[in-house]
């Protein structure tokens, strides 16, 4: 948790330190996960929930590179028989190719396409815990609506490929900010 408080600090310093550069902007999205398992076994769906922070640059018409970290806010819990699991999002990172189309002034529809690693732990009722990480490739697709010159209100859904026994999705909703 340490490392992820440096690196939120790290990035904001450096957004502001950057603030003058053209294009740049940040966002925070609350995200709800949910993680179906399709192994033989079929023991259910998690629903955890993450805080997203992105850091992106319009690097040319209608394109946009952003990096970004999530970190888990809320466990997702299954009752499999008589056995209660968790799967608790742990930080992750990930970095993004955001094409976008400005439908008009206050408006835009936008793609995202890119790669992440997502860490997790499982923890059975016995407190068992298992450990892992996935290096996934993700493709969201979502809106921005702008509230004013310095915020726009961002409304994206994403999907992961198949990592696994693991079908993975993400809703976020979220606040970006023009430098």
């Amino acid at each position: 948790m340490k490392n992820f408080f440096t690196f939120v600090s790290f990035t904001l310093i450096s957004a502001t330190a950057l603030a003058q550069s053209n294009g740049l902007y940040g966002e925070v999205a609350y995200g709800a996960v949910t993680i179906k398992d399709t192994s033989s076994s079929q023991v259910g769906t998690f629903k955890p929930t993450l805080a997203r922070f992105t850091l992106g640059k319009v690097v040319a018409d209608n394109i946009a590179v952003e990096g970004f970290v999530t970190e888990g806010l809320a466990k997702g819990s299954v009752t499999y028989s008589t056995i209660n699991i968790d799967v608790d999002l742990k930080t992750s990172y990930g970095l993004a190719l955001r094409p976008f189309y400005k439908v008009n002034e206050d408006f835009e529809v936008f793609g995202r396409v890119g790669k992440n690693v997502n860490k997790f732990n499982v923890t059975n009722a016995s407190s068992t815990t298992y450990s892992d990480k996935y290096y996934h490739t993700l493709y969201s697709f979502g809106t921005a609506y702008k509230i004013n010159n310095s915020f726009n209100a961002t409304l994206d859904y994403t999907k992961f490929n198949n990592k696994g026994d693991a079908d993975v999705s993400l809703i976020g909703i979220g606040l970006r900010y023009n430098f």
